[in-house]
């Protein structure tokens, strides 16, 4: 990842995580964050793992979407 200009002390999954995190922000639906990350379960992927703000209200509208 350095070849390629990405800081040291990030991650694959860092960057997955800041990209869910920015994408719940900005209102993406569950389908699109789906579809960019690849997740086979992405609600609760999402609601468990990547939710950086820790918003209830938004984990349970991921975990109950589907």
């Amino acid at each position: 990842m350095q070849a390629s200009g990405v800081k040291k002390g990030n991650s694959v999954t860092s960057i997955r995580k800041s990209s869910i995190s920015k994408s719940i922000d900005q209102g993406a639906t569950i389908k699109q964050i789906n579809r960019a990350s690849r997740h086979k379960d992405g609600p609760r992927t999402v609601a468990d793992h990547y939710d950086m703000n820790l918003n209830d209200t938004v984990k349970e509208t991921l975990v109950r979407f589907e």
